[in-house]
């Protein structure tokens, strides 16, 4: 099996494990890949990093169950992912992994110019006049990913006394992460973008692109607790929360593929062959054995209306892959090439760290208004919402608000109808840019929200 067909088999294996965890997931934890609905409206793009909220909001209170729309986008056409098919896009098979949950209007609407450009490149066909290809402009930097990390489970009552509790929490779920990262060279940006013909005479441009993805099973054992911070009966919902996990990981499928591209022109600026240069590089190391762990933790508390949290994930979150094999494929020529492979090779043992998901959040419950926001950082950078939502007594509700992470702002709504008492139909709009040209489209995310009564 080929490099580039090995590829292949992790990204559908990380398709398909999306899959699963749409048709039964409760609760993801996951950058860019929100799957509750009303949380996205309200402005989160990525699940709550915060234990101890979950325990004390009414609203989290619930088993959100998502509607995968967007998978029927992302799996309708396999070509795509295919290296030995004619309809092979590496671009759009990034975009769509980066966000295949929910659906995205005009998700597929590539330039004419990027399509033939993408169509070049893989068939070691490139024009040497670039000018050809002008009409869409990538953005010279692209970061995307997530983690998604549902776990099942349950809280063993250890002790009660005088309004407080202890317990033991033990869950287990699968563990997802993908991040990739696209460097695109300015000054082909620039012409790719130009109205006019444009020449960069001399000149090196180059394109990275570097995708990493792991799959494991997490084992959770933690600790959940609460204490009054009040004695008397009308402040009986003043708590101060406080929960902690450990997941132990067992890897089970590791890729880290790095893409290299070389553009050479001459004095014209047309394409040329620069004598001993690689023009196209890819670098591929995989694993199916790793192990390690992460440790989350809660603090939060409740003042009357007031809620307020903070929360450290992804403590020492680490996964080591053994057995590790890498392969490469070249391509020597970019006008009239052929990818020529290697076998595979032994190499070192991998650690894989990811970076600490910081945040702070805050919601403020008063009667039929909802007011929430968080700030904090993780794989995307800094991360901020804020939505607002407002209920109706005919069970409708109205919301919207606004994110900041992946160094962008995006607006987002939706709203919310109560089907029966306890299960509820939520919609949200949001704008996605997970694309080459970092362009704003329309995306729709729906959820079901099934309510759970509160313990007294």
């Amino acid at each position: 099996m080929s490099a580039k067909r090995r590829l292949l088999c992790v990204l559908l294996c990380v398709l398909r494990g999306l899959c699963l965890l749409c048709a039964v997931c409760a609760r993801a934890s996951a950058q860019s890949w929100e799957f509750d609905a009303r949380r996205i409206a309200l402005g989160s793009s990525s699940g709550t990093a915060n234990l101890a909220s979950e325990m004390i909001d009414p609203e989290r209170l619930s088993r959100s169950i998502v509607l995968p729309f967007g998978l029927l986008q992302v799996l309708r056409d396999f070509d795509i992912y295919d290296p030995g098919s004619s309809g092979f896009d590496p671009v759009r098979a990034i975009e769509h992994i980066a966000s295949p949950i929910h659906y995205i209007v005009n998700r597929d609407s590539a330039s004419g110019g990027e399509a033939t450009f993408v169509s070049a490149l893989r068939n070691g066909q490139v024009s040497r006049d670039l000018n050809v290809y002008r009409g869409f402009a990538p953005a010279a930097h692209i970061d995307a990913g997530g983690v998604a990390a549902p776990s099942w489970g349950g809280t063993i009552d250890l002790a009660r006394n005088n309004g407080a509790r202890h317990g033991v929490h033990i869950g287990a779920g699968p563990y997802l992460a993908l991040t990739t990262t696209n460097d695109f060279d300015d000054r082909l940006a620039a012409l790719l973008a130009s109205a006019t013909p444009v020449v960069i005479p001399n000149a090196q441009l180059t394109i990275a692109n570097a995708l990493q993805g792991q799959a494991a099973a997490a084992i959770t054992i933690g600790y959940r607790g609460s204490l009054p911070l009040a004695s008397d009966a009308a402040r009986s919902r003043d708590r101060l929360y406080l929960a902690v996990n450990y997941d132990y990981l067992l890897g089970f499928r590791f890729a880290d593929d790095a893409l290299r591209l070389r553009i050479d022109t001459d004095a014209a600026g047309l394409v040329t062959i620069a004598p001993g240069a690689t023009p196209l590089a890819i670098a591929r190391s995989s694993s199916t054995s790793g192990r390690g762990g992460a440790v989350d933790v809660g603090v939060g508390a409740t003042l009357g209306p007031l809620a307020l949290g903070f929360g450290v994930n992804r403590i020492g979150n680490h996964i080591v892959w053994t057995d590790v094999t890498r392969t490469t494929s070249s391509l020597q020529t970019l006008v009239s090439g052929v990818f020529i492979e290697s076998g595979e090779s032994p190499v070192a043992d991998v650690r894989v760290d990811l970076p600490l998901d910081v945040r702070a959040d805050a919601a403020y419950d008063a009667g039929p208004w909802t007011i929430a926001g968080e700030i904090g950082s993780g794989i995307g950078g800094g991360i901020f919402h804020a939505g607002v939502e407002r209920r109706f007594p005919s069970g409708m509700a109205l919301r919207g608000g606004a994110t900041y992470s992946f160094a962008q702002w995006n607006p987002t709504g939706g709203v919310g109808v109560d089907l029966t008492p306890r299960v509820s139909l939520d919609v949200a709009a949001f704008a996605a840019s997970v694309n080459i040209e970092r362009r704003r489209l329309l995306g729709l995310a729906a959820s079901i929200r099934i309510k759970r009564m509160r313990a007294e």
